[in-house]
């Protein structure tokens, strides 16, 4: 539990690093900048270090002994961690903590992105209102923002629906902005990569559900979305679809 406990302070820091982040403070003192940045690393690694401990609290019974591996023969030793590695794997890839670890370390590096801090941020809001909600006695913060907790709770299928768009989105966007000299190409490829992964691998309480992942949902609301798009412009049915086939042949 102190594990969890620790998780959960990480995700208190990171709401705290993401809400000043969003300030402009660059507006006030050019200088300011800097800061920003460092909050915004600050936010990425409490990310990564949340997910990391709650990842070990779950399944760390099913994390292998990797002593004893040598560097001599990096391709066998590489092969034998990924024997060893799997039933550990098959088991934490279900989890959102590991989705939600994937999807740090491939921006842990990348540009700055407002979008991506809110992603986490949503994610973090959430894990600690329910964290908050649960224990005793409450916490005078939490107290405060209860009331618009219970609203968000009450319309959590539309949130995490928000949430799932909003990954759909920030993909789509890195795929346009292919076009432009800021372009970001591994960036992109990883993270294509991982919503892949959210499209065919169903969340720990989505299998629990017997549910869908919710980026099938989003995909679709998209589809509908540019519908007239690709009806005006035929030519771009061929990128989709070999997006389509994309998807569908995960791992």
């Amino acid at each position: 539990m102190e594990a969890l406990r620790l998780a959960h302070y990480l995700h208190c820091l990171l709401l705290g690093g993401a809400a000043i982040y969003v300030l402009p403070l660059e507006l006030v003192d050019a200088r300011l900048g800097g800061i920003k940045r460092m909050l915004y690393l600050l936010s990425m690694w409490c990310s990564v270090g949340s997910c990391g401990i709650t990842l070990k609290y779950n399944y760390g019974r099913k994390f292998p002994d990797l002593s004893g591996i040598s560097l001599r023969n990096i391709r066998t030793e590489f092969q034998s961690v990924g024997m060893k590695m799997q039933p550990f794997l098959q088991e934490a890839m279900h989890s959102a903590d590991f989705h939600s670890l994937f999807f740090t370390l491939i921006f842990l590096v990348a540009t700055p992105s407002l979008l991506v801090l809110l992603i986490l941020g949503r994610r973090s809001l959430w894990s600690t209102c329910t964290q908050c909600q649960s224990g005793s006695p409450p916490v005078r913060l939490f107290a405060m923002f209860k009331p618009t907790w219970e609203k968000l709770f009450a319309q959590r299928e539309k949130v995490m629906m928000y949430a799932a768009l909003s990954e759909v989105v920030l993909g789509i966007s890195l795929a346009v902005g292919l076009a432009f000299p800021s372009r970001q190409i591994i960036i992109c490829m990883l993270y294509w990569k991982y919503l892949q992964m959210k499209y065919s691998v169903p969340t720990a309480s989505e299998r629990k559900a017997g549910a869908k992942p919710k980026h099938q949902e989003a995909w679709a609301i998209v589809g509908q979305k540019t519908a007239p798009l690709f009806k005006a412009l035929p030519f771009l049915n061929m990128p989709l679809n070999y997006a389509k086939n994309y998807f569908t042949k995960y791992p």
